[in-house]
């Protein structure tokens, strides 16, 4: 819940800086931001495999936006749809945030590690708890017990022990139920594993602080957008000639 909370808040704090702070209108950035968001709370989860696309994509359609009304003056400068998809396909080749992106997705990748690995251990948990819950001994297996325990005592034989192969067969058949668990317990002790070493090897700040982070990281995109604008200039330039005209 506090991980909904803290990707809640942060996605808005990213919405308002590209709304009040650099004047994009919500209904231009509103999407992208959605999206990105989203693909953070999945990767959490377990449900995407890796940040890289999302950052990615994310500043690539975050870039039309911040061109036509950071870069320019929108009194002035007509964009269609054919314009907007040339930036947008184009973006790896501008790299109009510079080293943004990948520093980004490098803390994110970091941080969200650790998260993703405790939410994947409290599922395996779960899971242990909801399949040891369903197992039930049925009542040949406590007589087999019984009679390995007690069976040379009720004939006044105390010292004598239960021979080699009736241990075997009475916890072969008592133990094959627990069989059920052995992969739910394996990919416990897994998630406990890789809890441990990512919490070890991992030197970024708390989960929190990195997502309230984002929106600083995308100010620094967009400020290093501005001081390359003559550069980024020329080379939308040189793509909008080649693709549209």
């Amino acid at each position: 819940e506090s991980t909904e909370l803290f990707l809640e808040e942060a996605k808005n704090r990213t919405s308002v800086l590209l709304t009040q702070m650099h004047n994009i209108p919500w209904t231009k950035h509103h999407d992208a931001v959605r999206d990105f968001f989203t693909h953070l709370d999945k990767y959490i989860i377990g449900e995407k495999d890796t940040l890289h696309d999302s950052v990615h994509t994310f500043f690539s359609r975050l870039f039309p936006s911040v061109f036509y009304y950071t870069l320019n003056d929108p009194s002035f400068l007509q964009m269609d749809n054919e314009y907007h998809d040339c930036l947008s396909n184009h973006s790896d080749q501008i790299r109009p945030f510079g080293k943004v992106p990948q520093n980004l997705q490098k803390k994110l990748q970091h941080s969200l590690r650790r998260s993703r690995s405790f939410v994947t251990l409290l599922t395996d948990i779960v899971e242990v708890m909801e399949t040891t819950d369903n197992l039930h001994v049925d009542s040949d297996c406590v007589d087999a017990v019984t009679r390995l325990q007690y069976c040379s005592r009720c004939h006044g034989y105390t010292e004598v022990q239960p021979c080699r192969g009736f241990c075997l067969n009475v916890m072969r058949g008592c133990l094959a139920k627990l069989s059920d668990i052995s992969h739910a317990w394996d990919s416990l002790v897994s998630s406990f594993r890789n809890l441990v070493i990512n919490m070890k090897t991992s030197r970024t700040s708390s989960l929190k602080t990195v997502l309230m982070s984002i929106d600083k990281s995308v100010f620094d995109g967009i400020l290093e957008a501005m001081q390359g604008g003559p550069r980024i200039h020329a080379s939308v330039s040189t793509f909008l000639v080649n693709d549209i005209y």
